[in-house]
């Protein structure tokens, strides 16, 4: 990664803390003792999430997912590691998983309305075999076409439609697929 992108994601990075340093310091002034607790706490725990994905040693996934929300303008996703992840299975996956996600997202793209801020959550699982959940809330256009073309993508296994509503799309690293 070149130097000038390093500057740009710790930029990005320094923003969100400081935002969330002033939300904090404006609930002290005041003394909304609750609210700065709930900050607090939410910067703690997002903390303990970055730290096991950074333990997954899985540098394109950590940097993929860190800076999701900076350049994405329709979905906003978060994620949650449930357990200590098998770190064999994800480095050798790392790089085809991220280019699987953003393949995810390229075709919701095409099956999202303009006007709505899709909101979305990646769990992280272990099992026998590393899987990936991601649940993405919304109205989704097109939905059979949308499940037909996502099932073509590498390590999607599964994907589950709600009225239109949501979407939850399994991924397995070992692609049974094939």
């Amino acid at each position: 990664m070149d130097t000038e992108k390093v500057i740009e994601l710790l930029r990005h990075y320094r923003h969100d803390w400081m935002n969330q340093y002033q939300l904090i310091h404006g609930y002290a002034s005041m003394n909304r003792l609750e609210d700065v607790k709930k900050k607090v706490q939410e910067g703690i725990e997002k903390s303990r999430e970055e730290s096991k994905l950074v333990q997954l040693h899985a540098p394109h996934l950590a940097l993929w997912l860190i800076s999701f929300n900076w350049y994405e303008e329709v979905f906003r996703l978060t994620y949650h590691i449930e357990e200590e992840t098998s770190v064999t299975t994800l480095s050798k996956a790392d790089q085809e998983l991220v280019e699987s996600l953003k393949k995810i997202i390229n075709q919701l793209h095409k099956y999202t309305l303009t006007d709505v801020l899709y909101h979305g959550q990646l769990h992280i699982i272990n099992t026998q075999d590393v899987s990936l959940h991601l649940t993405i809330q919304g109205t989704f256009l097109e939905c059979e076409n949308l499940v037909q073309e996502l099932l073509k993508i590498k390590f999607v296994n599964e994907v589950q439609t709600d009225n239109r509503e949501s979407l939850k799309i399994i991924l397995c690293l070992e692609d049974k697929k094939t």
